[in-house]
């Protein structure tokens, strides 16, 4: 693949990752509003298709307080905002963007139920966890997914830093 196809590929590819997570997550909670509100499926006995509208933040936090929805929209403006402006300073790698434009879909997916339900509808209900959504699915996975290539990153460093003073060490009694 020549420098000019993989600078194109690697373009686009927080921009569409990014554009497929919001799409399929607002379909998907279309399709819990409309065929689920009524009548949950129950996929195995610990998992259940539902349809809820949370009010308040990450399970069910501050649902209820009037305020809420204005004070989550305003938070999760500022963490959108925050990573347009650092996303320069993420690694240029395939997989870190992914995990970038995971967070970045994921964010802009339950700030669109924010605006336009007043809430976030969640429709991933296991017996032993609160309901979830797509967009906490994706948030999740690349949040965990970049502290998992940071500890790797930090892992190497310190590996490095051992065979180096091992190797001086060494040097040194030889010497």
């Amino acid at each position: 693949m020549s420098s000019e196809k993989r600078k194109r590929s690697s373009f686009l590819l927080v921009p569409l990752t990014v554009f497929a997570v919001v799409i399929a997550d607002q379909l998907l909670k279309y399709f819990s509003v409309t065929h689920l509100a009524s009548r949950p499926i129950v996929v195995f006995p610990f998992l259940s298709l539902v349809s809820t509208l949370n009010t308040g933040a990450a399970f069910s936090f501050l649902a209820g307080l009037a305020t809420s929805n204005t004070l989550l929209i305003f938070i999760a403006l500022i963490f959108i905002g925050l990573l347009i402006y650092y996303h320069d300073h993420f690694p240029a790698d395939p997989l870190s963007q992914v995990f970038y434009a995971l967070i970045m879909g994921g964010a802009l997916g339950n700030l669109a139920d924010r605006l336009f339900r007043a809430g976030v509808v969640d429709f991933i209900s296991f017996s032993f966890f609160p309901a979830f959504n797509l967009a906490d699915t994706a948030l999740s996975i690349g949040m965990g997914g970049l502290i998992l290539l940071v500890l790797r990153d930090e892992f190497c460093v310190w590996r490095k830093r051992q065979k180096t003073a091992k190797s001086k060490k060494k040097q040194k009694q030889e010497g």
